[in-house]
């Protein structure tokens, strides 16, 4: 083979390499930009502090995708109309059936856990042990036996925080 020929494979195997390097890291690029930005376009609608989780995508397939954000001090007691339309929120502390008590962790919150600060769990975790906060869980009416499949609203004036978190994309 002559050098020349070696010289072309070789431009178009790295040119072929940098290719697949750019459209990876365009398409990561994309994703972090939807997770960061996913509490953001969750919560539009309403008046929100900051974000305190937010994730769109999991790498796995498998995990949770959420929309955490902080309220101001000032807000209403009660969930905004415009977010779930005319759904019946229920009110906290969620309620289980006899036979879930016993069970160690029997809901969404506890599934996502390891991927948020300890202090965010501590403020969804009171928000739906403590009466004053709202939750929907979906297409459930309590008493639950768990909480694990399905999306989870939460809305809490005395936490200031609202969430949705799920199981899955």
């Amino acid at each position: 083979m002559s050098t020349r020929l070696i010289r072309k494979a070789l431009n178009i195997f790295l040119f072929s390499i940098i290719l697949i390097a750019l459209t990876c890291l365009g398409s990561y690029v994309f994703l972090e930009y939807q997770d960061r930005n996913f509490a953001a376009k969750s919560f539009g609608f309403m008046n929100y502090e900051s974000t305190l989780e937010s994730r769109r995508w999991h790498s796995d397939g498998l995990g949770c995708t959420y929309a955490i954000v902080a309220l101001p001090e000032k807000v209403p007691d009660e969930p905004p109309t415009q977010w779930l339309k005319a759904i019946a929120w229920y009110e906290t502390p969620v309620i289980f059936q006899d036979e879930a008590i016993n069970r160690y962790c029997h809901n969404l919150i506890c599934e996502c856990k390891d991927d948020w600060d300890p202090s965010i769990m501590n403020r969804l975790e009171k928000a739906l042990s403590n009466p004053g906060s709202f939750y929907y869980f979906h297409k459930h009416e309590p008493p639950h036996p768990s909480m694990h499949q399905g999306v989870i609203y939460i809305y809490s004036k005395p936490e200031k925080v609202a969430a949705m978190v799920r199981f899955g994309d």
